[in-house]
């Protein structure tokens, strides 16, 4: 969802008020990544071609205002500030596999967990040329739906015994 809100450029609620909404009902693919929910690009794409009132950037006509705040507007704390000192999330470009910045936005956490797990060995890594570190999405969505289901327990840990 939060690729669909940084294309159009609007906030989170309002992706999910337009996934939610009874005349876009059995429009939207979704697909399960870890524990969250993702949409197809092709049934989004869909769903854009079919519409008129939101725009990508690109495709925004002179004058056009805005239905609600941006993407960047909706943001708090770090996210935001990184958007905008200008740094953008790095891409990978294989759909196999994800660099560090997009695993994190994809396990909604910060970078320094995602090294965190890569430390630990709790996901995969494979370095290529020049020390860039890859991973495969594969590994990421299994650790992911596996902490999802650990969350669900009680831990023994925190969990005093009487």
């Amino acid at each position: 969802m939060p690729e669909m809100a940084r294309i159009l450029d609007i906030p989170k609620a309002t992706v999910y008020s337009i996934l939610n909404s009874k005349k876009n009902k059995g429009i939207f693919v979704e697909v399960m990544v870890g524990a969250r929910r993702h949409i197809t690009v092709d049934s989004f794409e869909k769903w854009y071609a079919g519409q008129d009132y939101y725009y990508k950037k690109e495709d925004e006509p002179e004058g056009y205002l805005r239905p609600s705040k941006t993407y960047l507007e909706s943001l708090t704390g770090r996210k935001a500030a990184k958007m905008l000192r200008g740094q953008t999330i790095k891409r990978s470009g294989n759909p196999e596999y994800v660099t560090r910045e997009e695993a994190a936005e994809i396990a909604d956490v910060s970078d320094s967990a995602i090294s965190y797990w890569l430390r630990k060995g709790f996901i995969k890594k494979i370095t290529g040329p020049g020390n860039i570190v890859r991973i495969p999405r594969k590994s990421l969505e299994d650790y992911l739906s596996q902490r999802h289901r650990r969350k669900g327990r009680k831990s023994g840990r925190n969990h005093k015994k009487k």
